[in-house]
């Protein structure tokens, strides 16, 4: 068994120029914002008819790629998020635990865990965010 990392461009992740004012246009470009999902598979390779195939054995997780880098605040949540499916999926499966380390360590390269200290501090700032935006908008 391997994991095996699909790539695919969301279909919500194209907009369109708006229409000129006055202006109807029949046909308006794509404007390119493409965003790109990542899912985790696990596989197997077997041989059907003498060739090698691979056959699904269990979805584990996406994530979009937008939020593979761990700069962004909102992406540790993302991480979090991709990990509670991940783990959730793993568990459901008979594997030896040797080979559910070498599964999270493969799924690890790419998404890695979430620091418990940075989620803390990025829900703190989250907090702080939500608690400046109600002031402002006087909800209590």
């Amino acid at each position: 068994m391997f994991v095996r990392w699909k790539r695919k461009r969301r279909k919500d992740s194209y907009h369109f120029e708006p229409d000129p004012p006055g202006v109807k246009v029949t046909y308006r470009p794509r404007i390119a914002d493409p965003q790109w999902l990542r899912s985790a598979v696990l596989v197997e390779s077997v041989r059907v008819d003498g060739r090698p195939r691979q056959r699904t054995i269990k979805y584990l997780g996406s994530i979009r790629e937008c939020h593979l880098d761990l700069e962004r605040q909102s992406s540790i949540f993302h991480h979090g998020y991709f990990w509670r499916s991940a783990d959730a999926n793993l568990e459901t499966l008979d594997i030896s635990d040797l080979e559910r380390a070498r599964i999270v360590a493969t799924l690890e390269d790419v998404v890695p865990r979430p620091d418990p200290e940075a989620r803390v501090k990025a829900l703190a700032e989250a907090e702080a965010q939500i608690a400046t935006l109600k002031a402002g908008l006087g909800i209590r």
